[in-house]
């Protein structure tokens, strides 16, 4: 019986971390927490929302605002939550299906389908690997059609500098970084980020049973997903029960505990991105020239987790199944096509999406990522039948 398994994504939160975050608390942390993230992903303005989906559905609101243009281009195969930001938003969205070589939208299928009535495309780039951005944004600037890069699942330095129009970023716990919960755009347009900050109006002020729980969050989480207790939690019946006391979705301000918590762990991003980038190209090393999987390029690849795709279909199901008998919290990412959730007759357009769906599986990358637990997963993958 294993003592210890390593949770399939985790942000580590030391001691000291906890301590520099009461340190850093003051009435202004929040307005350097934005300057911070400004100056690190070099946009000229930031909006901090509760939730990085908030974020996205209040972007496209104003986006829309005195547009004839009804269409969000989104692809088929990412997390839910951009659909539904599209829906609630009151637009269309506008399916494309991904490339193999990165698991994000098409380039080439993008360009086929967008058209006058396209407002925006939302570029989100998966596990940590960069969408084709510069690309993108090169051929829709000419169009009059807003790039939206979605890097929820990426935040951290890219080779590539191209911006966006908008930047996306969630703070969440399974993140590149956290502040507890919550999520920012950031953008160089002055006029559509000026229209964006009146929606903060929105949302409840900070109470102090509020401020209570995020600190009762803050000293949870380190332990949560420490591989021994997660160990132990894994194994409760209705453990999502216990994971969500961390995550919970919530309408009210962003805090000043989240600030300097989010603060802090900015200061470290680029360290903890080293340490997840050197675990999967651990991975990637002995995984690169076999044939029986896909997997994504380590160019622009924060590797949020490490995704790769199984040639033989089904195979994904038996793999987790026996890196979670050693320890390892391999799944399959639960990201549906969303075709499926929106107009379930319109799956068949999105063959690469489907069997992304349908065969992948995704490994920890993270700080209790250890060499053992590498040969574990060499192992499993390369050796055993």
């Amino acid at each position: 019986m294993n003592l210890r398994t390593v949770p399939s994504v985790a942000v580590k939160i030391d001691l000291i971390d906890i301590i520099n975050t009461f340190k850093a608390y003051n009435k202004n942390i929040y307005y350097v927490f934005k300057e911070n993230l400004k100056s690190y992903f070099n946009y000229d303005k930031c909006i901090i929302f509760p939730k990085a989906r908030l974020g996205l559905t209040n972007l496209l609101k104003v986006l829309s605002i005195n547009s004839l243009r009804d269409e969000v281009v989104i692809p088929a195969y990412t997390c839910p939550t951009v659909l539904y930001s599209v829906v609630y938003s009151g637009l269309k969205p506008i399916f494309v299906d991904i490339d193999l070589d990165d698991f994000n939208i098409s380039f080439e299928k993008t360009i086929e389908i967008v058209n006058s009535n396209t407002l925006a495309v939302v570029a989100v780039n998966m596990f940590g690997k960069r969408a084709k951005i510069e690309i993108l944004k090169n051929y829709l600037k000419q169009r009059g059609i807003f790039l939206i890069e979605d890097a929820a699942q990426s935040a951290g330095k890219m080779n590539n500098n191209e911006n966006a129009d908008f930047l996306l970023l969630s703070f969440g716990r399974a993140k590149n970084f956290s502040a507890i919960e919550g999520g920012a755009v950031l953008s160089s347009n002055r006029k559509i980020m000026s229209l964006l900050n009146n929606n903060l109006n929105n949302y409840s002020k900070i109470t102090i049973n509020r401020k209570l729980l995020l600190i009762l969050k803050l000293f949870i989480y380190p332990f949560a997903v420490n591989p021994y207790i997660y160990n132990i939690i894994k194994r409760i019946p209705h453990k999502e029960n216990i994971i969500d006391i961390i995550n919970s979705c919530s309408g009210f301000n962003f805090s000043l505990i989240q600030s300097a918590l989010g603060n802090v762990l900015l200061s470290k991003l680029d360290e903890l991105n080293k340490i997840r980038i050197r675990n999967a190209i651990k991975i990637y090393d002995f995984l690169k020239n076999n044939k029986n999987y896909y997997l994504q390029s380590p160019i622009n690849n924060v590797y949020l987790r490490f995704a790769l795709v199984c040639k033989q279909i089904n195979k994904n199901g038996f793999l987790i199944e026996k890196l979670n008998k050693f320890g390892i919290n391999a799944t399959t990412a639960n990201f549906p096509v969303l075709s499926n959730l929106y107009i379930k007759n319109n799956i068949r357009k999105f063959p690469n999406s489907i069997f992304v769906s349908s065969n992948i599986l995704t490994l920890p990358t993270h700080s209790y990522l250890k060499n053992e637990d590498i040969k574990k997963i060499k192992y499993v993958l390369c050796i055993s039948k």
